[in-house]
């Protein structure tokens, strides 16, 4: 009965001492507390001394201050001395048996620490270097890395999590358990996929706790670990029914990563409900066979609906139902294709995503479909994805004859235009002088026509070039042409050098690249012409140098014999310091080159 009186009386003498003692005087709760003191007081001195200390508070005359120290003090005192430690029962060592060195310089250790214990940039660098030099089994080390889960920079605790700490194996388990936090955020949700990488199917019920009382972030996580379970699919189906549209996202997702056929009943049911745009997008990023059948039907409702539309429909949902046919290999769904592809009340951007799926299927009958498209009514603006629906399977030649006299039509004819752009997502620069095309690097597709490497795979009738520089189509020819197609050619590209002969400029530089990849056998003098004039701009003051220095670069294109007449050239004819100091750079690498 005795402890929770003061523990209560504690607590007020705190409140008074942060909103003012004289609040104290005439408090209720004091003058409460004063008799059942003075009956504890009966049985033990201390008792009625805080009896008389609690009276003066609430009547004293006195300073309110000095009482309300007092109190405190003596309570403090009361209370330390009844309080207790410890819990009962016998104490027992918890062996966590982790079987690695403790014998790691300190040096080598002390620059690993910082980089988990620290902020700032390249902690990430120094953690990798030290994980691949194996440096990261040392003992000292496990806790400060389980902490580094946490860590605001996601690179290194994505690192932690997914290359380091799985490497101690299922003794560090206990370890990550004792520092999640099932109500945590980013942290957290690492040390469940840490333990679930360790364990497997061992730490299911763990798992599945963490799902029943976990924060939105930790449950979005272990929803994405049961996709791999058989057992727990009802668990996401059941999850599917949450309040919070992100968890619901993560059981559809991992639905559709099972694409078993109660988890595609599922989501087929799932489209008729508030969360159809939710399928969509969750459909569409995980493509595959079963689940375009499961979609194909939702993607003719709408399409039929938008038919029977007095008006003329807004079919940005039609445009998504077929993305999620990604992956379709049926003949249904192809017919279905084919249907939306041609109808011309249907988007260009709609009728463009099913000519796309229709390219990629196997038969030579849907290629043919796709590559004769633009030629129906409303379908002009198809003419580029028919244009790659023909380079797999029609020669240069053949290309040549069915798309040129599209590109000598009016400017603005939408089969030229279509044309025009679908050649310049397929022509690139070789691929050491790619850096030197400024529109292809800020390009927002360019790391896929990369991966594609397409400009290595198809082949030009050489007829285009003579035809693309009647259009003043520069970057198309300057990508294309791989070697000198006549006199003209080349005025070409001197005409557009000309115009702005410096570094700086991206059509001068694209154009001496293309230079380069003709083999021109001149292209140092042009070189140099363009280099001394770059070094006169400098001068004028109003010049975006930062450029002009990366462009530079493509003099390490020259041949290794001309270094020494580069180096001259720095010392002699080079007024820019920087531009000397390039120059010596690269003249000093082709020397190396021709000593090989």
């Amino acid at each position: 009965m005795s402890i929770p009186v003061l523990l209560e009386l504690q607590e007020e003498t705190r409140r008074f001492a942060i909103a003012g003692s004289d609040l104290a005087r005439g408090d209720m709760k004091l003058q409460k507390a004063i008799p059942v003191l003075k009956k504890m007081g009966e049985k033990a001195p201390v008792f009625k001394r805080l009896s008389q200390l609690t009276e003066e508070l609430a009547f004293g005359s006195g300073s309110s201050a000095d009482d309300l120290l007092e109190l405190s003090q003596l309570l403090s005192s009361v209370l330390y001395t009844m309080g207790t430690t410890g819990k009962q029962g016998e104490i027992a060592n918890e062996n966590y048996s982790l079987p690695f060195q403790t014998d790691m310089a300190y040096l080598s250790l002390a620059s690993i620490l910082q980089a988990l214990e620290s902020t700032g940039p390249g902690r990430t660098e120094v953690v990798k270097e030290a994980h691949f030099a194996g440096k990261m089994n040392d003992l000292r080390l496990v806790l400060p890395l389980i902490s580094a889960l946490d860590d605001a920079n996601a690179l290194l605790a994505d690192f932690i999590e997914e290359k380091i700490i799985p490497g101690f194996g299922r003794q560090i388990v206990p370890l990550i358990k004792e520092s999640f936090n099932p109500k945590g955020k980013g942290g957290d949700s690492r040390r469940i996929r840490a333990i679930h990488t360790i364990l497997g199917t061992e730490g299911l019920p763990f798992y599945l706790e963490a799902l029943e009382t976990g924060s939105p972030g930790v449950k979005e996580t272990v929803l994405g670990i049961l996709a791999d379970y058989d057992e727990c699919e009802h668990v996401l189906i059941d999850y599917t029914k949450a309040k919070k549209q992100d968890i619901r996202r993560a059981a559809f997702t991992s639905l559709a990563k099972r694409a078993t056929p109660a988890a595609l009943d599922c989501i087929a049911n799932a489209l008729e409900t508030k969360d159809s745009e939710l399928i969509i997008e969750v459909a569409g990023a995980h493509p595959s066979a079963a689940m375009a059948e499961t979609m194909l039907s939702y993607a003719k409702k709408l399409y039929h609906e938008q038919q029977d539309a007095k008006k003329k429909p807004d079919d940005h949902s039609l445009l998504w139902a077929i993305w999620t046919l990604d992956g379709a290999n049926s003949q249904e769904i192809c017919a279905f294709l084919q249907e939306v592809a041609a109808d011309p009340q249907v988007s260009i951007d709609a009728a463009r995503k099913a000519a796309d799926i229709l390219m990629r299927q196997p038969k030579k009958e849907y290629v043919e479909f796709v590559e004769k498209l633009f030629l129906l009514p409303k379908k002009a603006k198809l003419a580029g994805i028919s244009l790659k629906a023909s380079l797999r399977h029609r020669s240069a030649v053949e290309i040549y004859n069915m798309y040129s006299g599209y590109i000598q039509k009016t400017g603005k004819n939408p089969a030229r235009v279509a044309i025009l752009e679908a050649m310049e997502e397929l022509v690139f620069l070789k691929n050491s002088l790619r850096v030197f095309d400024e529109e292809f690097m800020w390009h927002p597709y360019r790391e896929n026509y990369e991966e594609a490497e397409l400009s290595s795979t198809v082949e030009w009738d050489d007829r285009w070039i003579p035809l693309l520089i009647s259009q003043d189509e520069h970057k198309l020819v300057f990508r294309m042409a791989h070697k000198v197609h006549g006199q003209a050619h080349l005025d070409f590209i001197f005409e557009k050098i000309n115009k702005k002969p410096t570094f700086n400029d991206k059509t001068t530089v694209l154009a001496l690249a293309s230079l380069f990849q003709i083999g021109y056998r001149d292209v140092f003098e042009v070189v140099y012409d363009v280099l001394k004039k770059t070094d006169t701009s400098m001068k004028s003051g109003s010049y975006y140098y930062y450029k002009a220095y990366e462009n530079l670069a493509l003099l390490h294109q020259l041949p290794a014999d001309k270094a020494d007449r580069l180096e001259e050239i720095a010392k002699t004819e080079i007024n820019n310091e920087k531009i000397k100091e390039i120059l010596f750079e690269i003249s000093g690498e082709m020397r190396s080159r021709r000593e090989i």
